[in-house]
């Protein structure tokens, strides 16, 4: 769990260093505006725009999807969080919390 955890907080970071921007020069607000993580990349035009969206894509998927997933699990077995079969398919969701 705590495995899939970190791979999760890694993929989101690449996420969103993937469309954050930065200017070329801070006193001048309509300067050049390029990528972070790759500079040679304008943000707002093409390519940047893709990764944009693969970037929300990622988001929604990992930061709420497998969240939610988790917490329906839960619920759906909510009865039932002790008995063996549910505790070996799915403790490893629950068995920290007290």
């Amino acid at each position: 769990m705590h495995i899939c955890a970190m791979h999760m907080v890694d993929r989101v970071h690449v996420g969103v260093r993937t469309v954050l921007c930065v200017s070329t020069d801070s006193a001048m607000p309509m300067a050049t505006v390029l990528q972070l993580e790759h500079p040679e990349i304008e943000c707002w035009t093409g390519a940047h725009q893709r990764y944009l969206g693969l970037a929300v894509l990622c988001f929604l998927l990992y930061c709420v999807g497998i969240p939610v997933l988790m917490i329906v699990i839960l619920y759906r077995n909510r009865n039932q969080l002790h008995s063996g079969r549910v505790r070996a398919r799915y403790g490893s969701i629950f068995r920290l919390y007290k």
